[in-house]
């Protein structure tokens, strides 16, 4: 429902969001009274116009139902309802709503239709009831029949016996014309015509067949030269039935236009058609009233609905059976019975006051119920006459049930089909139909208002390379009794020009006969991920290369830390233990500065060996062949503790750490990772106070965050980055000692663990290290 306002004072006109998209107007539109009246035609433009001097003049609100043409020739039946606004006693605006009824209205035009053509069937029953011959009637019944469902000519051939040249022919007994009185003895060119001359009608009607065609469509023939010399566009024929014999049929004529006949319109005149059949067959016959009423009965018995006939006190006349089916009152019992003596329950309910307002007032009553005590559903149609009314009654429970569960699955239909990220699509057989979802508007820009397609025109969109296969596979599903799930990858057209990558998921529901009726699905685009796959590949392909050429270095760097291991220490021990030998052999003769120099000598020799033996740790990072494990973190903090108790001891430390985790991870990294953190903290330990170490953690989204924290003699900012390369000492070799590596061991065992590692300090006032390792699958890679 959207919104509207008229500003009398600027002669402005103001539509919201919905009453523009009830127009079909652009939302960034601003239309004028002017330009909005074109959407009417002259009479709706007249409602209109009177109602805006009604509410201007006498501030009269209005509430009307009105017929909208779009620009693009559709129809739109709407609801306005308006309201006058007055400021010193003038109007200066207009205000009110506007309400798209389309559906509703149409369906109550198609329920007044069917009203319509049940009350004239009613109307029919009853002439062709009331007399005899059924000649009498026909004419009325014509007319009836015209008014119902616009026709312009009525025409009643009937078949005689073979003639004298052996041929058979049908004779015109009745022409009708709108406007005109009935002819029964009309001699013209097409009174008697031969069979065989016209095959292309005659042949459909004896084998108890509707005809119907538009003389545009028929082939140069007979029949067609008739039609286009008497004027006829369009042509029903129904054949008449007698005793399951052929014995004629009704004609019945447009001579304006070209027309498709509605189902209900067929019908309607089947019926016609089929009470003209039983009224011949009792004229005929020539029987006895109690035989004509048996036929009249028949009649009535063969509509399929309750139907009662009562006088004007309400006396029932007749009670077909299906009556007594529904109605569960016997016809001994409700003959002759006022209705409210025999179906008690009715009194004072809606089915009395409805019959008694329709007797009255002489209109017809519709009306549904429900049954309390037979748990049905009822249609009651109710159509007076001066000697009484005549009433129908339909149970409809099952058109009822059937009715919600449709609407109830279509609701949940369309909200899965907005809710889901899919294109859903509804592919309904029998009529050649396809739903599509909002899904084909988010995700590949089409506007679902445009059409609605079939289902070749959907496998348009499919990319021509993919389109043949897909169809093959399509139909092997349609002709096959048992497929039923469908699994298709192929490229789809995408608005703008360009393909999309979708997987397309599809169910085939079949009937009882193993008939594919319909078929659902739900595409989805994957186009990103077969780029991510596409670019996953390259990728790998990348790594691969990249990893041959890391593993040939690898080996390389191996074989040199053997060598840096074996060859480069060898030279070092020489030159340590030669020093050695050289101060004890000639202690006595070497003066205190020989001492020094040989001093600085093997300190150089055993400080070069450590960096050695640091540089080899270094490089044996990540090698290492531990299996994922769970830890207690408290027992790894344990053990190292005991590995630096002595180093704890003389500085009297005090170390920090209860109730850390139990991870899952590599135990011989962790390991050396607490062993140098701890190390640094009783290193650099401050000169006047004993070291405190605390050791923490917290647990974080995917990862483990722990610290390591002293009072020691902390690190100047500007070096924080500095300390976790390799070699990089910020002290002299003198006061603290060390190669400078254990921070960088640090770093790089971290890395390789994928986490990271920080630390927070100011110089003088302790450091607190950071470090982060992931949160692994305790299932994974573990013994």
């Amino acid at each position: 429902m959207g919104s509207w306002e008229i500003d009398l004072v600027n002669n402005e006109l103001f539509l919201s969001s919905t009453s523009k998209e009830i127009y079909g107007l652009p939302q960034d539109s601003s239309p004028s009274l002017e330009e909005i009246s074109a959407f009417y035609d002259i009479n709706t433009k007249d409602t209109i116009e009177n109602a805006l001097k009604q509410a201007v003049s006498k501030g009269k609100s209005w509430d009307y139902q009105i017929l909208l043409k779009h620009l693009n020739g559709s129809e739109t039946w709407i609801r306005s309802i308006g309201k006058p606004e007055f400021s010193n006693g003038k109007c200066v605006r207009i205000s009110g709503s506007l309400q798209d009824i389309h559906n509703q209205k149409i369906s109550e035009i198609e329920l007044a239709k069917n009203n319509q053509l049940l009350e004239i069937i009613s109307r029919v029953i009853e002439k062709f009831l009331l007399v005899e011959d059924w000649k009498d009637a026909i004419e009325k019944v014509f007319q009836l029949t015209s008014e119902a469902v616009e026709i312009d000519k009525i025409n009643y051939f009937q078949k005689n016996e073979v003639g004298d040249d052996g041929e058979e022919y049908v004779t015109k007994m009745i022409e009708w014309r709108l406007g005109e009185d009935i002819n029964f003895t009309e001699n013209d060119t097409v009174q008697k015509l031969a069979v065989d001359d016209f095959p292309e009608i005659m042949d459909v009607l004896r084998r108890g067949e509707l005809f119907i065609v538009n003389t545009s469509e028929l082939p140069h023939c007979k029949l067609k030269e008739n039609f286009e010399r008497l004027g006829v566009y369009s042509n029903i024929s129904i054949p008449i039935t007698i005793k399951n014999q052929f014995h004629g049929f009704l004609s019945f004529k447009t001579c304006h236009t070209e027309r498709n006949w509605s189902e209900s319109e067929i019908s309607f005149l089947q019926t016609i058609s089929s009470n003209l059949s039983s009224a011949i067959q009792r004229t005929n016959s020539q029987k006895a009233l109690l035989q004509s009423f048996k036929e009249k009965n028949a009649i009535l018995e063969s509509i399929g609905e309750a139907f009662f006939a009562l006088d004007n006190d309400f006396k029932i006349l007749y009670w077909n059976q299906r009556s007594e089916e529904i109605i569960g009152i016997s016809k001994e019992r409700a003959l002759n019975n006022v209705i409210w003596e025999v179906i008690p329950r009715i009194k004072n309910s809606i089915v009395q006051k409805q019959l008694f307002y329709a007797l009255q007032n002489q209109v017809n009553v519709h009306f549904e119920m429900f049954s309390d005590r037979r748990k049905i559903w009822l249609n009651i149609n109710g159509y007076p006459s001066e000697d009484g009314i005549s009433v129908f009654i339909k149970d409809i429970t099952q058109e009822k049930l059937i009715s919600e569960k449709i609407q109830l699955s279509n609701e949940r239909f369309e909200k899965i089909a907005e809710a889901t990220n899919d294109a859903i699509w509804d592919y309904d057989i029998e009529n050649n139909e396809v739903f599509r979802g909002v899904g084909f508007h988010t995700l590949f820009g089409y506007d679902l208002k445009d059409s609605s397609p079939d289902i070749v025109a959907l496998q348009e969109l499919i990319h021509p390379d993919d389109r043949e296969r897909i169809r093959v596979k399509f139909k092997e599903f349609i002709n096959s009794d048992v497929l039923t799930n469908w699994f298709e990858e192929y490229r789809l057209l995408c608005k703008e020009g360009h393909y999309a990558f979708v997987i397309d998921r599809a169910i085939f529901i079949r009937n009882k006969s193993n008939k594919v009726t319909r078929v659902v699905g739900a595409i989805t685009d994957i186009t990103y991920r077969k780029e991510y796959e596409e670019s996953l590949q390259a990728m790998n392909d990348q790594m691969a290369q990249h990893a041959i050429e890391l593993e040939r270095s690898n080996k390389e760097l191996e074989q040199f830390a053997y060598v840096a291991s074996h060859d480069l220490q060898e030279p070092l021990r020489m030159v340590s233990n030669f020093m050695g030998l050289l101060e004890r052999k000639y202690h006595d003769e070497l003066d205190e500065k020989a001492h020094q120099y040989i001093g600085f000598a093997v300190d150089g020799a055993m400080r070069m060996r450590q960096i050695i033996l640091d540089l080899l740790e270094f490089s044996r990072i990540g090698k290492h062949e531990d299996k994922l494990t769970i830890l207690d973190i408290n027992e790894l903090v344990d053990e190292v503790c005991v590995l630096q108790k002595k180093r704890i001891k003389e500085s009297k430390a005090i170390v920090n750490f209860n109730k850390l985790p139990r991870i899952v991870s590599y135990k011989t990294p962790l390991f050396q990772v607490f062993y140098n953190l701890i190390g640094n903290a009783l290193k650099y330990k401050n000169e006047n106070e004993g070291p405190v170490i605390d050791i923490s953690f917290e647990e974080k989204d995917g990862f483990w965050q722990f610290s390591v924290e002293d009072n020691g003699i902390g690190i100047d900012p500007i070096h924080h980055e500095r300390i976790f390369t390799i070699f990089k000492r910020l002290h002299g070799k003198g006061k603290y000692e060390g190669t400078g590596m254990g921070l960088a061991i640090v770093k790089k065992i971290i890395d390789n663990l994928g986490g990271e590692v920080w630390v927070n300090s100011v110089k003088g006032e302790g450091a607190k290290f950071y470090f982060t390792i992931p949160k692994a699958n305790p299932e994974m890679n573990m013994e």
